[in-house]
């Protein structure tokens, strides 16, 4: 027979098979081994002791005896003595028994966890595609607020444009206005002076028929000049009104004037897709 892959001794099926008989090609237990030696006809056999697998021993460390039983209420191997002395009245299982049980169980864990897994990865498929989409929807929007900005700077370059020219038309305006005033002004102030440097002249030079010339010239010059005096301009103000430089007004404004940005997260009913990877 083939060797048993179960390390289950193949004579009695209850001990560890510790033991490969070359001419049989059967694993024995210790003492199942010591039997078949005895016998006539495998008296001359010869055994290879098989090694610890995974570092794993077969022996009991307390007792030094083979192990040949399982407790189920302590979940762990036992030899005879063990038996009698820590396990007294539990529930025991050969190892061949709780081997299978514990292959079952194990084997159908693994199952669930793989099976779980791959739901799992399929949920992170989905998740990948979401983060694709997700990446082309912030790029498009990030773009549209760059667009807005740029839109909101040039409406902004234009009102402050606008205001900038109208206060610079209104001051031109009203230049022209107060320096035609001054002209005037002017104009009056070198007329009288001349008139006052001939009056001047004639009185010095004591000249009466002079003055009496004058006199009859000056009426209408002097009626002149009074007709020459200007109305005092209304010169206009400037003022300028600031609207509240409240940060947080400013930046609710300012965010207004961009829009909303809304950030919605996936509802319970959405994230429970994938189910979850916890053994019921």
């Amino acid at each position: 027979m083939a060797q048993n892959a179960i390390t289950i001794c193949e004579i009695c099926t209850q001990a560890p098979g510790s033991w490969i008989c070359v001419e049989c090609e059967q694993t024995f237990c210790h003492n199942c081994k010591s039997m078949h030696l005895r016998m006539k006809q495998s008296r001359d056999h010869k055994f290879n002791e098989k090694g610890p697998r995974h570092g794993i021993q077969n022996v009991c460390n307390s007792h030094n005896l083979e192990y040949i039983y399982f407790c189920e209420n302590c979940n762990t191997l036992a030899c005879n003595t063990c038996i009698v002395k820590k396990h007294k009245g539990h529930e025991m299982s050969t190892i061949s028994e709780a081997y299978l049980e514990k292959k079952r169980e194990i084997a159908d864990t693994i199952a669930f966890y793989l099976e779980n897994i791959k739901n799992q990865q399929r949920v992170g498929d989905t998740v990948k595609e979401k983060l694709t989409s997700l990446k082309a929807e912030s790029d498009r929007i990030a773009d549209g607020i760059i667009n807005r900005c740029s839109m909101l700077h040039s409406k902004i370059d234009k009102v402050r444009d606008s205001m900038i020219n109208e206060i610079g038309n209104v001051f031109s305006k009203e230049q022209i206005k107060g320096n035609m005033y001054i002209d005037k002004i002017k104009s009056m102030d070198d007329s009288m002076k001349d008139i006052c440097q001939k009056f001047d002249q004639i009185v010095k030079e004591k000249d009466s028929v002079a003055l009496l010339m004058f006199s009859q010239t000056f009426q209408n010059d002097h009626e002149a000049i009074g007709r020459k005096i200007p109305e005092k301009p209304n010169i206009s103000r400037i003022k300028y009104y600031e609207e509240t430089t409240d940060e947080n007004w400013i930046n609710l404004t300012i965010q207004n004037l961009f829009g909303t940005l809304e950030i919605t997260s996936e509802t319970s009913a959405e994230s429970k897709l994938g189910g979850d990877c916890k053994q019921q």
